[in-house]
């Protein structure tokens, strides 16, 4: 007699409950740092921010988080998208970004591209310490064509952004430039750019990716959120460009759309400003104080999946519905 389909032996549901055990494993190994302020969180509740602050601080207790491995692996698609899109942009040679020279042995030739005379102690402990270009450079380079050292194989980092005074910091999906566009190799193809219509300044995009309903449904009729919108917006100010762009891929036919976000769109830098300042100053206090919550249901998606939400819910801050409006309007303004 056939086995029912739902059926999953004992052996196979162990195999894969491995995976799904190391990804949850792997996550509770995040290294994210919380004493400084991610673009991504602006736009959402800034108390939830705020809270994760106090409790790397120490002040408060950081409730465990554990995705489930489902939506574990939806993070890792994401993520495999970003590196393609990498991928293709640095095929094409307009990436730019942090560049590490992938000799172990870089340091075995000096700056002038001589070798330094063989092995010592010294060269020994920086063998792990290859060249690295454009990391002092607010946009970093373009990808060298090679290493003092002639190696050719570079590993690519992200771009890092960061305003001390207003204590944000954070890296940036990519930063294309189109400046050295080698159009002539695509002189046999059907071509679908017009080259004079390119940026003349590096463009810093934003990677999203998103499943066919939320597609039709929600970009398509809305545009991207508020939440993404402004992180791209702090992108464009911090590097000083003049827009960016917001790329969505569709995980269900590889479709892709971008939206252009001005660095000056709105009033939306400055109220990022606003409130960047306004949480640094409620960290300085004592006691310290939290920023009023975004939300006005606590039954709302951003609520339910708050590792905060009860220390949250239990606050008086609730019990006044028009003050806590107000307080609300006051703290988030245009970015409500």
């Amino acid at each position: 007699m056939a086995q029912s389909t739902a059926y999953v032996s004992p052996v196979i549901q162990s195999m894969l409950g491995v995976v799904n055990t190391h990804l949850r494993w792997r996550n509770s190994k995040n290294d994210r740092t919380y004493d400084i302020y991610h673009p991504s969180a602006f736009g959402k509740c800034l108390r939830n921010m705020q809270y994760l602050r106090y409790a790397e601080e120490g002040i408060l207790e950081m409730p465990e988080q554990c995705f489930d491995a489902d939506t574990l692996r939806i993070f890792d698609n994401g993520h495999s998208m970003h590196s393609r899109w990498e991928n293709y942009f640095k095929e094409i040679g307009i990436l730019m970004g942090v560049w590490q020279c992938n000799n172990v042995c870089c340091r075995l030739w000096d700056d002038n591209g001589e070798v330094t005379g063989g092995l010592s102690n010294t060269s020994i402990e920086s063998l792990d310490k290859s060249r690295i270009y454009g990391l002092e450079k607010k946009l970093g380079v373009l990808k060298p064509d090679k290493c003092v050292c002639g190696c050719r194989k570079f590993r690519y980092h992200e771009v890092t952004i960061e305003d001390k005074e207003l204590n944000i910091r954070g890296h940036v999906d990519l930063i294309i430039d189109f400046s050295k566009l080698d159009a002539d190799k695509y002189k046999k193809m059907v071509v679908d750019f017009n080259i004079d219509n390119l940026p003349k300044k590096p463009v810093v995009i934003d990677m999203k990716t998103m499943n066919d309903y939320r597609w039709k449904q929600k970009l398509m009729q809305t545009g991207p959120g508020i939440d993404y919108r402004v992180q791209l917006c702090i992108y464009a100010n911090l590097l000083d460009l003049d827009f960016g762009l917001l790329f969505y891929e569709n995980k269900n036919n590889q479709k892709i759309k971008a939206f252009q976000i001005d660095r000056n769109a709105d009033t939306m830098f400055a109220w990022v400003k606003r409130q960047a300042s306004q949480m640094r100053d409620m960290a300085n206090l004592n006691p310290k104080k939290l920023p009023p919550p975004r939300p006005n249901d606590k039954t709302c998606y951003e609520c339910n999946n708050c590792p905060f939400k009860k220390l949250c819910h239990d606050s008086a801050i609730w019990d006044n519905e028009s003050a806590l409006n107000d307080q609300r309007t006051r703290f988030y303004g245009d970015l409500l």
